[in-house]
């Protein structure tokens, strides 16, 4: 085989092995998706109902996928008004669970849609939770909320 020969056998197998790595592969696809963080920011209905004075009750934990605001629909309030608050917990179950709103809670505004800072993603908690309690007497409150807030709207710490 010739100079002439070996240098075009030589083009021809850098080619094939260059066309082979432009070739997306699947585990290329799933790469390119990684950097998409969800946002559950899916609306899930609560109900406060007060009776009295210093009761507390909250929703079930749900997933928090971003450092965004608690989201809060205020949909019918009535009787005194009530401290809210977003707890974060490491896991579905509460453990670690500690208040994590910025300012350590809102007073319920009447009906609207409201965003509620909290620090629960960026102290590594996953989970979130929306409570209440009946600091001023009764009260009742209803609407949705979601961990994730997706939209801006009003301000409540």
């Amino acid at each position: 085989m010739g100079i002439k020969q070996k240098v075009l056998v030589g083009l021809a197998g850098a080619m094939i092995v260059t066309s082979g790595l432009a070739i997306p592969s699947p585990a290329m696809a799933a790469t390119v998706d990684a950097g998409v963080v969800p946002v559950n920011d899916v609306d899930s209905s609560y109900g406060f109902n007060f009776d009295g004075w210093f009761q507390r009750q909250n929703t079930a934990y749900r997933p928090k996928d971003t450092s965004s605001s608690t989201y809060i629909r205020i949909d019918s309030r009535s009787g005194a008004n009530m401290r809210l608050y977003v707890d974060g917990a490491t896991s579905s179950g509460g453990a670690n669970y500690a208040n994590l709103t910025i300012g350590g809670y809102v007073v319920s505004p009447g009906p609207g849609k409201y965003e509620i800072h909290n620090n629960v993603y960026e102290t590594g908690r996953r989970w979130a939770r929306l409570g209440a309690s009946s600091d001023y007497g009764s009260a009742k409150l209803k609407g949705v909320w979601s961990p994730d807030c997706s939209g801006n709207y009003a301000d409540l710490n």
